[in-house]
């Protein structure tokens, strides 16, 4: 007698109702969940393949699939601290159709000449930093930074009595020679020329989400005690500045939905700068939109 080990039957799941999970998700649980458990949600396969073969056509990775059944190829001798931002780039890329498409290999830092206790010597330097570290000496080598721009992301505050006045700034940071390790990671800084508040991407993008909660309860407040209607014509300057065409219509809208989207893309320029560390802007464009809901309302 033969025997017999009945298989075990997962229960199935379809692409739609796991792209349903994957879009219900917020931005700050996607970029704290471990890389492995999201290619499982998603029905993703990771494959090595031999060194050379995907740097031989100037490729870090291969992709083949849609959301609930795809495959990433990697060399298996990439380093492991490139491989988990690799990979979610690639996860954000995904959605329903089949598709095929690869990552190129990116520049390495570049070599760049410092200024460092009075000697010229070349330091790496990502392709984000906007600095001439040559033009200011830094003392010592622990005292050199990178920045991205001083005016990455600016948000001012208007005043009834003055001219709008500088209310914070956020951009990319690090200080690449530092003891502390996550310091010497790219991080955001937010900044209030009072305080500096670093923060990982993943806490950034939190931070993102809490704006739009606070720019929805700020304009809540004035329209609380505003006389008349507050006029929507001033969401055009949002939409402008949101990934997505300016085409919408904004006559006849409710005060509650214009106040969502203008609470959603002022969040968005807070969302940019933890965005950009990724160097996706389509596929993390695509994980930020999941804040916001076709009807112009968000999702908290």
């Amino acid at each position: 007698m033969k025997n017999t080990v009945q298989k075990q039957v997962k229960p199935s799941t379809t692409p739609e109702a796991i792209w349903d999970s994957w879009q219900s998700m917020k931005v700050g649980t996607v970029a704290s969940t471990p890389v492995a458990e999201l290619m499982r949600l998603l029905g993703v396969r990771l494959v090595e393949v031999e060194p050379g073969e995907l740097a031989s056509k100037g490729l870090k990775a291969w992709v083949d699939g849609r959301v609930g059944d795809a495959e990433i190829q990697i060399e298996r001798t990439l380093p492991q601290a490139e491989r988990e931002p690799l990979i979610r780039r690639v996860l954000y890329r995904l959605d329903l159709s089949q598709q095929t498409f690869s990552e190129e290999a990116g520049e390495p830092d570049r070599l760049r000449p410092a200024l460092v206790g009075g000697h010229l010597i070349h330091i790496p330097c990502p392709a984000w930093c906007s600095l001439d570290h040559a033009r200011s000496d830094e003392g010592a080598l622990d005292e050199v930074y990178h920045h991205s721009g001083a005016n990455d992301a600016t948000l001012y505050a208007p005043s009834m009595e003055q001219e709008p006045r500088f209310y914070n700034s956020a951009n990319i940071y690090s200080e690449p020679f530092v003891p502390e390790a996550a310091r010497r990671e790219a991080h955001i800084v937010v900044d209030d020329e009072v305080e500096e508040l670093h923060m990982s991407p993943a806490t950034a993008a939190e931070f993102a989400e809490n704006m739009v909660v606070y720019a929805a309860d700020i304009l809540r407040l004035a329209r609380r005690i505003s006389k008349e209607q507050l006029p929507v014509e001033r969401l055009h300057f949002a939409i402008d500045k949101a990934e997505e065409p300016a085409s919408v219509e904004f006559n006849g809208w409710t005060p509650e939905k214009a106040a969502s989207t203008l609470a959603f893309h002022m969040a968005s320029v807070y969302m940019d700068r933890a965005i950009e560390l990724s160097d996706d802007p389509e596929g993390t464009g695509r994980t930020l939109r999941r804040l916001a809901n076709t009807d112009g309302s968000w999702t908290a």
